[in-house]
């Protein structure tokens, strides 16, 4: 396929495209590199961690555990306002409820989603 020919400049343009489209990444995937070794570095230097790998992954499942606390810690707060589970709390609300209780079923319902994620990322991520 010569490139004067309409199919030609077409494959022609793709390949260059597809070509810098490499090099962009590759650029963008050794400067996100670079610059998480340089974050774990003076961790791993003064022997906290052993491994870049390590210090990460230890960061992550720091990042989770405090997640999970956090939502744990809001459906507590709610538990004990109301003195009832989330599910007993939404079948009293629906014989009515106050703008203030409304609020607090958004949020709680929300506490238990966002913890339910992180419990399914803890599972996968924490080993």
């Amino acid at each position: 396929m010569s490139a004067s020919t309409p199919e030609g400049r077409a494959l022609e343009t793709y390949i260059s495209v597809s070509r810098e489209e490499f090099i962009r990444m590759n650029t963008i995937d050794h400067k996100l590199t670079h610059e998480l070794y340089t974050l774990a570095k003076p961790f791993t230097d003064v022997g906290l961690y052993d491994s870049t790998t390590t210090f990460f992954k230890g960061l992550i499942r720091d990042v989770i555990e405090h997640k999970i606390s956090h939502y744990e810690h809001i459906i507590k707060k709610f538990e004990r306002k109301y003195g009832m589970s989330f599910s007993d709390f939404s079948k009293k609300l629906e014989q009515g409820a106050t703008i203030k209780e409304e609020d607090d079923w958004m949020e709680w319902e929300a506490a238990i989603n966002m913890l339910g994620a992180w419990g399914e990322t803890a599972e996968t991520q924490i080993s």
